[in-house]
């Protein structure tokens, strides 16, 4: 019986820090409202937010750390699939990397100005080249 008790105990403070909340990280407020968030290993989750500029045509995404210092600001293209052709294509999946971003399209974008070195990872940890 007094085992029983004790798993109890131990499920019921189990399920209560699991339902409280703890280890949640709220939006920093210099990260814009409809970014996502992005779970990362060991509590290094990470903000992505992308816009569509309709001038120039080009896809800007912003990655952002956990408490919101900005890691990444620059004009991302595909490495995978279509290039966007508007704010409604950026519809950012929750499994990107902190050097790329996953669309809900199956789009992979990366950052331009560092194509080639991001590319060669990608095409090594997707199984398409040899380790850079």
């Amino acid at each position: 019986m007094a085992n029983h008790l004790r798993e109890f105990s131990s499920l019921a403070i189990l399920v209560a820090f699991a339902t409280s909340g703890c280890g949640r990280v709220e939006r920093p407020t210099n990260i814009p409202v409809d970014s996502t968030r992005i779970p990362g290993v060991k509590s290094t989750d990470f903000w992505q937010h992308c816009s569509f500029d309709r001038q120039s045509g080009n896809t800007r995404c912003k990655i952002f750390n956990v408490n919101g210092l900005l890691f990444r600001d620059d004009v991302f293209v595909p490495y995978v699939g279509e290039r966007p052709t508007s704010d409604a294509d950026l519809k950012i999946q929750p499994h990107g990397g902190n050097e790329w971003v996953d669309l809900a399209n199956g789009t992979t974008l990366i950052p331009q100005s560092q194509f080639e070195r991001i590319k060669r990872f990608l095409d090594w940890d997707r199984g398409l080249a040899p380790r850079p």
